[in-house]
């Protein structure tokens, strides 16, 4: 039968703390309570070398993450340069524009009402 994941970490735990000069019941224990969050006089040992597992873990996907940053961020760079000139043209464009037609009115209705009436005629 194949180990868990928590199985796992839990044994690659136990053996970096044996590395580390701990003895293999003592390790257990330690990372037993940490689990448990019972009080460890090894509870900062354990913590640490659980952030190196993860480090580790995640060192690969960082450094392709990095490099992709780096390959991409020119072209983010140029994308954000036209966004701006787009954004600048659109405020131009909307600046120079008629202003809408009021809506209280038709269009062949003066704004100036009326025109004023002959008499005489």
């Amino acid at each position: 039968m194949s180990e868990t994941p928590s199985e796992a970490a839990r044994a690659e735990l136990i053996r970096r703390l044996v590395d580390r000069g701990l003895d293999e019941d003592v390790a257990a224990s330690a990372v037993d309570q940490v689990r448990a969050g019972e009080p460890s006089p090894y509870r900062d040992l354990v913590a640490a070398e659980a952030v190196g597992i993860v480090a580790e873990a995640f060192r690969p996907f960082v450094e392709q993450m990095t490099q992709l940053w780096t390959a991409v961020q020119p072209a983010l760079q140029q994308l954000a340069a036209q966004a701006r000139a787009l954004n600048e043209a659109m405020t131009t464009a909307t600046a120079c524009q008629r202003p809408p037609r009021r809506r209280d009115r038709r269009p062949w209705q003066s704004p100036y009402g009326p025109p004023p009436r002959r008499h005489g005629r």
